[in-house]
């Protein structure tokens, strides 16, 4: 059990202790110390409002900054990249346009060339056979004119020989001349 004499000691010792240190020795604190500790942490909290947490506060708000910016730059260059391939786009389709139209026009110029080469090779045919008859026509003739001659000729010697005298030329070309006639109407 617990000695009174010692429970009365401890008691008054407490109590002399309490009215010694105040109400924060009831919490086992020494009310000095607790003072310079109030004032070391306000020193340091100044310390560290001044020279840490201002330029703390300036780095990130120029990092926050930079970001903004970075973000609001790779937005303009996404736009300005679809404007190009859009305009990249375009210039191709405008190249395939003028591509087709210049095979359409080289296309339409070689059937042109064809038409004209085969108008003028039916031009220069039809020259050559009409040049061809005109010549067998003049051939023809002249050989007929000289068939005509040999059988004046041919016609002149029979009949020198059957008549058994000669005619004069002049008088044979008539009496030649009246036989073909009789001849070409038989």
């Amino acid at each position: 059990m617990i000695d009174p004499v010692f429970a009365a000691e401890v008691t008054n010792t407490a109590a002399a202790a309490h009215e010694a240190v105040g109400p924060l020795g009831t919490f086992g604190l020494n009310g000095k110390l607790f003072l310079a500790q109030l004032v070391n942490f306000a020193i340091v909290l100044v310390v560290l409002a001044k020279w840490v947490y201002k330029p703390l506060l300036r780095v990130m708000d120029e990092r926050t900054a930079r970001i903004e910016q970075s973000l609001k730059d790779a937005t303009l260059i996404e736009e300005a990249k679809k404007a190009m391939e859009a305009e990249r786009d375009a210039s191709i389709l405008a190249a395939r346009r003028d591509a087709t139209a210049v095979l359409t026009e080289a296309k339409e110029k070689a059937n042109t060339m064809i038409t004209t080469a085969t108008v003028r090779a039916q031009e220069e045919v039809t020259a050559i056979v009409n040049q061809a008859r005109q010549q067998i026509v003049g051939e023809r003739a002249m050989m007929r004119e000289e068939v005509e001659k040999e059988v004046v000729q041919l016609a002149a010697r029979i009949a020198e020989k059957f008549l058994a005298e000669k005619v004069t030329s002049k008088e044979d070309l008539q009496l030649l001349q009246q036989g073909l006639k009789e001849v070409k109407k038989a």
